[in-house]
């Protein structure tokens, strides 16, 4: 079969989990079950600490014994897109942890016979929410049914979330590319520049440093960090902010500051 059950047919369809999980419901075969939550994810440095819209969100609790490599599905509701033209499934997502995993979604037009891989992203993306979008307009006709998968990182410190999920009949909005092209400048024994190309639908970008968002809303393509200490390596990353979402943290570029100059004779 297509789907079991009655498939959900009226768009925009969206569910952040504010009154439970809805329609959407826990995989089997996996390792452990996704869990709702508000306020924060138990252990220390990782997952988010409220919803992205609202309060409450889905997440992975990733404490021994859920890690490493552990898997866990989260299967939505059948849709039935065979009066679509267009479709876009759309989600926020939080990868905070030192050792984050991955997350991917899946789509399956057999009712989970077999499924196919429409989105996947690994390792730590920092404190704040992230949005996704994917078209998908290679099953609008028919019906087709999505679902997360997480796997969890080396240690406890990969607790992964999702929310703020959308499915809609229109057309997809255009994408928030990952920042690419970074580059460092202006080095000293206390501040560097980094700088990085232009993403084509970026309305601005935040930086981070070490895992934190020191430059948020940059309209530019570069910035000035001051701050820093002599002989010493920082982890720089750059996100997108575009209309349509936030896209994810570029990969690290390390720049390492001058040493301190010496003092000369008096």
């Amino acid at each position: 079969p297509t789907c079991t059950g009655a498939a959900i047919s009226s768009f925009p369809y969206s569910e952040s989990f504010e009154s439970g999980i809805g329609a959407w419901t826990q995989g089997t075969g996996d390792d452990l079950d996704w869990t709702r939550d508000s306020g924060g994810t138990p252990s220390t440095g990782t997952g988010p600490t409220t919803g992205s819209d609202g309060t409450w969100y889905m997440f992975v609790e990733a404490s021994s014994p859920n890690f490493p490599s552990k898997v866990t599905y989260f299967n939505s509701p059948c849709f039935n897109l065979s009066s679509a033209s267009a479709a876009n499934f759309s989600f926020d997502y939080n990868l905070n942890g030192a050792a984050m995993g991955t997350l991917t979604a899946q789509a399956s037009t057999n009712n989970g016979g077999t499924w196919s891989n429409i989105f996947t992203i690994s390792g730590n993306q920092g404190t704040a929410w992230a949005s996704a979008s994917v078209d998908l307009a290679g099953y609008v006709g028919g019906t087709v049914k999505l679902r997360f998968v997480g796997t969890t990182g080396t240690n406890y410190t990969s607790d992964m979330a999702i929310d703020n999920i959308v499915l809609s009949t229109g057309t997809a909005p255009a994408p928030c590319d990952v920042p690419t092209g970074l580059a460092s400048s202006n080095i000293t024994s206390s501040s560097f520049t980094i700088s990085w190309s232009a993403s084509p639908n970026a309305t601005s970008y935040d930086v981070e440093v070490n895992g934190n968002v020191v430059a948020s809303g940059v309209t530019g393509t570069s910035s000035n960090i001051t701050g820093a200490a002599a002989s010493t390596t920082y982890a720089c990353k750059v996100r997108a902010n575009c209309a349509s979402g936030v896209s994810a943290f570029s990969s690290a570029l390390n720049i390492t500051t001058s040493a301190a100059p010496t003092a000369g004779c008096t």
